[in-house]
């Protein structure tokens, strides 16, 4: 009877052929004082170089944090970001880690401020699978402040989501 993967290294390059491509994913968490929700694409720089080496296209909507006054003011910060990340070390867990430039954009601004901000930020990450093609995300990380007047979405950043890997898959198993 299996009751689930064994640790062979048949199943820790085929966990490495799956994460190696095109990952796509969702994250919340705390960002600065307040709570936060994203979504991000990791595109691996080609086959080899890009087991290890990839940028980052993300969306995360921050919210504003509880107490904040007035209208409801978020900020979108949109950004793209170079990344670095390990082998699946025995097919189960793998270190992650990038940064990069962000623009901050507030969705419905009031009459005081920016409607665009740059900043940029960075965060180390483990992933853990829960499935051949997905894992599970912890990210820690820190940024500057994308909302154009309030400096509140500053600072460390805690987020937990998944991943869903799209790596080798024509190969029939």
């Amino acid at each position: 009877m299996n009751i689930g993967p064994t640790i062979s290294e048949e199943h820790v390059r085929d966990i490495n052929r799956k994460w190696s491509g095109v990952g796509i994913g969702y994250h919340n968490g705390l960002w600065g004082q307040g709570f936060a929700q994203g979504i991000k694409l990791d595109i691996p720089f080609g086959r080899r170089v890009g087991q290890h080496f990839g940028m980052r296209l993300h969306g995360t909507l921050v919210h504003p944090p509880p107490g904040t006054g007035g209208i409801y003011d978020p900020v979108i910060n949109t950004g793209l970001e170079l990344f670095g990340r390990g082998p699946v070390w025995f097919g189960v867990l793998r270190a992650y880690g990038g940064g990069g430039a962000w623009v901050g954009i507030r969705p419905n601004p009031t009459g005081e401020g920016r409607d665009l901000q740059f900043t940029g930020g960075g965060h180390f990450g483990l992933e853990v699978i829960i499935a051949p093609r997905m894992s599970f995300t912890f990210e820690f990380g820190g940024q500057g402040p994308g909302h154009g007047l309030r400096n509140d979405d500053a600072g460390a950043s805690v987020m937990a989501g998944f991943m869903v890997y799209l790596g080798d898959i024509k190969r029939r198993r």
